[in-house]
């Protein structure tokens, strides 16, 4: 299934099996606009991780096997709502738990391949970058998109966004999107951000069902 809600995106950024975001905020801002390429069959659930149920998951899969009282001091949170975050875990078949402690079960599988996030602004191309290099924790590629009438000091300060690998588009009711400089793939910098962005996409699949 693809949630597609823009026509008029560059034709290198559309993919078969492609979902889109819109105002998507994992926590570093909020992006207009992820494009996400996934697997072909998706997951289908109807319970979604949080960023504690994140942050719960990756402790166990970095020790392997811990109580959870540690997992309160690691995170800070109460007892009770790490509980919780243990319980959904544990039905969606991550881990194991008992009175005692807590040990992986599975491990996590994304269903999303690559992700280009993009951030638009109308001007002020420099809180732009900020914004989407800030993206670059969750995603493959981020993106500042500008109009055309308005991206000309970007432009002039290209450097900057090659320089931290952000990419630059130019927009018109006309035309549409249109690269003007294109960054290489890049893992993302979270692994738990990339996990959380998964989440949201199999939300946003699973409620069309």
């Amino acid at each position: 299934m693809i949630a597609d809600r823009s026509s008029k995106i560059p034709s290198s950024f559309k993919k078969n099996n492609q979902v889109i975001l819109t105002e998507v905020n994992l926590g570093f801002g909020v992006a207009d606009i992820v494009l996400t390429e996934c697997e072909e069959h998706l997951e289908s659930r109807k319970t979604y991780l949080s960023s504690t149920d994140v942050k719960v998951l990756s402790i166990v899969n970095d020790q392997q096997c811990i109580s959870i009282d540690d997992i309160v001091s690691k995170t800070k949170n109460s007892k009770i709502r790490i509980s919780k975050s243990i319980i959904k875990l544990e039905s969606l078949g991550f881990v194991k738990a008992s009175e005692r402690q807590v040990i992986v079960a599975k491990n996590y599988q994304s269903s999303v391949k690559r992700a280009t996030a993009i951030e638009v602004k109308l001007k002020n191309w420099k809180r732009a970058l900020k914004q989407a290099y800030r993206y670059k924790w969750f995603s493959d590629r981020s993106f500042v998109c500008l109009p055309y009438q308005n991206i000309k000091p970007a432009i002039k300060n290209l450097d900057k966004f090659k320089e931290i690998e952000v990419g630059l588009i130019g927009i018109c009711p006309e035309k549409g999107m249109k690269i003007l400089y294109s960054p290489e793939f890049t893992e993302p910098i979270s692994e738990d951000m990339s996990i959380l962005l998964n989440e949201n996409v199999l939300n946003e699949i699973n409620c069309f069902e």
